[in-house]
């Protein structure tokens, strides 16, 4: 089976190009998929983690071909491909799988590549809060999705001061977690209710602030989010979000936040938070 694939940004017509992909991936018979990059001129780092979920039924058998050369080397960078490109400066957030029960181990990764990629500075208990509610998307995974697994990736681009990081999962998606909780969305709208909510959990789990104190954040960063899950695509941009439908469904959710690494503001709480609204 031959797919073809253009430029992959973080665009509606991008997410509606990588879906019509995942569509045909879920219904193609058993063989080889080549994948055509010829007319790709820009592949974003954090897409290669939602390529992943798109192609996750062949993902043994999937060939990227015809790539131009400064697109294969970033991707190579990125751990897309096997044979990996050394790089210099610590500006990639390696592509990196990971199983629902590895909680801590993603914990590790996301500390240990996110902090020195100029996030902008936070007072202590913020940016505690920030890193536990970036593991909340990971455990939202295992809780909610009930994915089968979880791929995470970034990249830090120095001259256009921004600081992208993904995490894609296999799962059931933010609609169809809702609805174990009594509400029923369409796709979008789901999407829209988590990010002003923040948090789905249920029973005596312990909940966080998860997405909504990530979008808070972007917002007066004027970074930008982009969550697609199902049919659902919803983004936010220069603090202002819009909503849409996909033509066809992702097979699973995947986040990326895009921070502006040039922002000089000092973040903290506007007021102390209260203990009860956490957990």
């Amino acid at each position: 089976m031959d797919l073809a694939i253009t430029n992959l940004d973080h665009s509606y017509q991008c997410y509606c190009a990588l879906t019509r992909i995942a569509a045909a991936v879920a219904n193609a018979p058993p063989g080889r998929i080549n994948v055509d990059c010829s007319a790709a001129r820009f592949i974003s780092s954090g897409m290669t983690a939602h390529l992943q979920v798109a192609l996750a039924p062949w993902a043994r058998s999937i060939a990227f071909t015809n790539l131009r050369p400064e697109v294969k080397v970033a991707l190579a960078k990125n751990g897309l491909f096997r044979e990996k490109v050394q790089e210099r400066g610590r500006t990639t957030i390696p592509l990196t799988k990971f199983h629902p029960s590895e909680a801590k181990r993603f914990a590790a990764y996301s500390g240990e590549h996110l902090r020195d990629k100029g996030i902008p500075r936070m007072s202590q208990p913020l940016e505690a809060k920030f890193f536990e509610s970036i593991d909340e998307l990971f455990q939202n995974c295992a809780l909610h999705s009930k994915a089968d697994l979880v791929f995470s990736c970034g990249q830090l681009f120095p001259k256009m001061r921004v600081l992208e990081f993904a995490i894609a999962d296999t799962g059931i998606g933010i609609a169809k977690s809702l609805e174990r909780i009594g509400k029923f969305y369409r796709p979008d709208r789901a999407i829209e209710w988590a990010m002003h909510h923040g948090t789905s959990r249920i029973g005596d789990v312990p909940g966080g602030l998860g997405l909504k104190i990530i979008r808070e954040f972007i917002e007066l960063n004027g970074g930008e989010i982009t969550v697609v899950s199902d049919q659902g695509f919803w983004q936010m941009r220069r603090r202002s979000s819009v909503a849409k439908l996909l033509p066809f469904r992702f097979p699973g959710t995947a986040v990326t936040l895009k921070v502006d690494t040039s922002d000089t503001n000092f973040y903290d709480f506007a007021t102390p938070i209260d203990p009860g609204s956490i957990f």
